[in-house]
């Protein structure tokens, strides 16, 4: 699909096509591990440690999900 297609997508569209997007890439981590920046891995281990420290809260995907999708209506 274009670029162009995409962005004509209503907000809920981009973000299933963004899923759709995110399962391919993270499907097989080893062959895309160099797709990312090493200042994000940096950060991201940096999140992880803070995690695992107990520093951090988290909220189950799901109502992550729905909190995304009211901002996103919120903002449309």
């Amino acid at each position: 699909m274009p670029l162009e297609d995409l962005i004509k997508l209503s907000p809920e569209e981009r973000v299933n096509a963004m899923e759709v997007l995110w399962r391919s890439l993270s499907s097989d981590a080893e062959l895309h591990q160099g797709l990312v920046p090493k200042w994000h891995q940096q950060i991201l281990a940096s999140r992880l440690q803070q995690l695992r420290a107990g520093h951090e809260t988290t909220v189950p995907w799901e109502q992550a999900k729905e909190r995304l999708a009211i901002l996103v209506q919120e903002g449309s």
